[in-house]
C-alpha cells in the first residue's frame, strides 16, 4: 500500500510507447507500476539525476532505487537484489516517515 514501482527506459529509440505497453502486459503491470520514455536528452536528464546514467545503455549496470518522494531519502541497491531485500527497504522507509511524524505530533511511533 503506497508504494509505486517506476521504470525508466535506458533505451528510448527502441522503447517505444507501444513496445512499452506490450512489455508492460506481459509483466502484468498493474496501476501502481508506471513506465517512463521519452526524448533522448529527456531520459539521460533523468537517468543522470538518479546516477544511472551510461552513454552505452547496453552496458548499464542494474539497479534498483528504493526511495521515499515525501522524505527524499532514496537507497541505490546495485545488481539484481532479491525481493525481499527490496521489502526490507520499502519496509524501513515507511517505518522513518512514521517516527517522523510521531515525532512531529510528539507521540511515539
Amino acid at each position: 500500500r503506497g508504494v509505486r514501482l517506476v521504470s525508466v527506459s535506458l533505451d528510448p529509440a527502441r522503447d517505444t510507447p507501444e513496445r512499452i505497453k506490450a512489455y508492460a502486459a506481459r509483466h502484468a503491470a498493474g496501476p501502481h507500476w508506471t513506465w517512463l520514455t521519452g526524448e533522448q536528452e529527456d531520459v539521460e536528464r533523468v537517468l543522470t539525476g538518479l546516477g544511472a546514467y551510461t552513454p552505452n545503455f547496453s552496458a548499464h549496470a542494474p539497479m534498483v532505487l528504493v526511495g521515499d518522494g515525501r522524505t527524499g531519502e532514496f537507497v541505490r541497491i546495485n545488481g539484481f537484489p532479491a525481493p525481499e531485500k527490496i521489502v526490507g527497504e520499502v519496509d524501513r522507509l515507511l517505518a522513518a516517515r512514521s517516527a517522523t511524524a510521531s515525532a512531529a505530533k510528539g507521540t511515539a511511533p
